[in-house]
């Protein structure tokens, strides 16, 4: 049951890092991504905003690849000694080789930052979450429409793993609660066997010295018994010896007696 309880705090504390990571991953220098991205630029924090918040604009509008995949995909900046950079998605059309090789280079990520594969893991979440925007940056490039469908498809994968958080955020109070609850009532029960056992040990020795007190008065009122029937038998004896030695003298008294 502990170990239960660790690994639902276990889970917790993913959680809790990934929301840490995400608060200061803007203030350092970005990692290798999937996502090929255009050549660094400094940008002010106003630029930088502006770029981020862009809406997705509408297919009948015909945005420009630049502006549409900015929107999909939003840029990405850092700041080093008090500079600000900003990356946009690249909009070079992805050769052949760049569609084959993202495969290997997940699998490669994978691997060098040791990602699990249970439980939760914010790396691997993150590995595919950059995969998935590479392939909505090729698709984009070569079908809008398509690469609309696909971040379309990925925002509401997106929310359903936010809500999702956001209920198991929200039931782990209540998951502990009732896990410390069954412990406590499994120590309770657990307390009342070994008093109960306590119990029976007490119950069958009594049992045993009532039994065999029980066996010593048969044996003895048996005894009693078999004595007193030996001396009746011995006063019965008696008696009739008695009697008949008394009959006797009887006729030698008075031999006329019985003619």
């Amino acid at each position: 049951m502990s170990e239960n309880i660790f690994k639902l705090q276990q889970l917790n504390s993913l959680f809790k890092s990934k929301k840490e990571t995400k608060v200061d991953e803007n203030k350092k220098i970005p990692s290798e991504s999937l996502i090929q991205y255009s050549n660094q630029q400094e940008a002010t924090l106003q630029q930088i905003k502006k770029k981020q918040s862009l809406p997705v604009p509408t297919l009948e509008s015909k945005p420009t690849i630049d502006e549409l995949l900015n929107s999909l995909i939003k840029p990405r900046d850092w700041e080093i000694d008090g500079r600000r950079f900003m990356q946009t998605v690249s909009i070079v059309p992805p050769s052949r080789d760049d569609i084959t090789n993202l495969q290997k280079l997940l699998d490669e990520r994978l691997v060098s930052r040791q990602a699990r594969e249970y439980p939760l893991c914010p790396i691997r979440e993150e590995l595919f979450g950059q995969c998935f925007d590479e392939i909505i940056r090729q698709v984009t490039i070569d079908c809008q429409e398509r690469g609309v469908i696909l971040a379309r498809v990925r925002d509401d994968l997106n929310k359903t793993i936010v809500a999702y958080k956001t209920l198991y955020e929200g039931s782990m109070p209540f998951s502990l609660q009732k896990q410390l609850n069954a412990e406590d009532g499994l120590n309770k029960l657990d307390q009342q066997i070994t008093k109960l056992n306590e119990t029976k040990q007490q119950l069958e020795l009594r049992k045993l010295f009532l039994t065999n007190k029980k066996e010593a008065l048969e044996r003895s009122i048996k005894e009693k018994k078999d004595a007193n029937e030996q001396r009746r038998k011995a006063e019965i004896e008696f008696l009739k010896y008695q009697n008949s030695h008394l009959e006797s003298y009887q006729k030698q008294v008075n031999p006329n007696k019985n003619q």
